[in-house]
């Protein structure tokens, strides 16, 4: 009942819901072709002798901000008790998103409406990891109705303001600084980490990949949709959506490749699970 169910509901569904303990979900195992592995072998293969000759302009801008902000991840990754290459690589691509895109006023004005309308008239991308404002209002809700779960993370869903323009006009401010986008991140892990637990995967290639996934459809997107970009690796898709979603997992999954040696906190690798 509960594989047929879990199908048919967002992933995060059951965190959300007061009569079903979080630490009770059990997903379905996500099986992986062997030819799939291989094309994301040979990807791995092909990215880090490219990027071990030369590296982007992007990427040397996304790796300096990495490295400016290093301490700080490091922090983060002791006291939440998380490793560090993972949550970085599932925000990576979001990362060179940001140092992709061109910045306009257009982004000032989507926060005024935001401010006065709400993230479902104007949902807004903030901040160098691109967070949407729904997405953080569901972080705020997820670690409020399970404080007991997640208690080192209500904070993010507290405010000084009582009325909602002011609370969404600090929610922009907070999303803007990056100590704030590395607590969502962090956030998002520790969530993840309590709804995908019954998942199994062969290593952290392959969680990361999910992960990244699931951050980047987000809180709305049923679990089959998850697997379906998942498990495309090895398909020819013609759907944009998909291969946006392929996208985002072998970036991912590249920064492990690329950058892991060169970013590191003290016990990250025992703090891989």
């Amino acid at each position: 009942m509960l594989n047929n169910l879990t199908l048919k509901v967002t992933w995060v569904k059951f965190a959300m819901y007061f009569n079903f303990p979080i630490e009770t979900l059990s997903m379905n195992k996500i099986l992986i072709t062997p030819k799939a592995y291989l094309v994301l072998l040979l990807f791995f293969l092909f990215s880090f002798s490219i990027g071990a000759q030369s590296v982007s302009d992007i990427d040397t801008q996304v790796l300096a901000f990495l490295k400016s902000n290093q301490d700080l991840i490091c922090k983060f990754s002791e006291t939440y008790k998380a490793n560090s290459h993972e949550v970085v690589a599932f925000g990576y691509p979001k990362l060179t998103e940001f140092f992709e895109k061109e910045k306009s006023d257009s982004d000032k004005k989507l926060e005024s409406l935001y401010i006065y309308l709400g993230s479902r008239e104007a949902d807004v991308q903030i901040g160098e990891f691109q967070l949407k404002t729904s997405f953080v209002e569901q972080i705020e809700t997820i670690v409020n109705n399970h404080s007991a779960v997640f208690p080192d993370f209500t904070f993010v869903g507290q405010y000084n303001k009582v009325d909602e323009r002011s609370i969404r006009e600090q929610r922009i401010t907070r999303m803007k600084d990056v100590e704030w986008q590395l607590n969502y991140l962090f956030a998002f892990k520790a969530i993840a980490d309590s709804c995908f637990f019954g998942i199994e995967f062969k290593n952290i290639e392959e969680k990361t990949a999910f992960y990244s996934i699931a951050f980047d459809l987000g809180f709305k997107a049923k679990l089959q949709e998850i697997k379906s970009c998942y498990q495309s690796f090895n398909d020819v898709e013609k759907d944009k959506r998909v291969q946006e979603c392929q996208k985002t997992a072998l970036l991912a999954t590249e920064f492990l490749t690329k950058y892991t040696p060169i970013f590191d906190c003290k016990g990250d690798f025992a703090r891989f699970k």
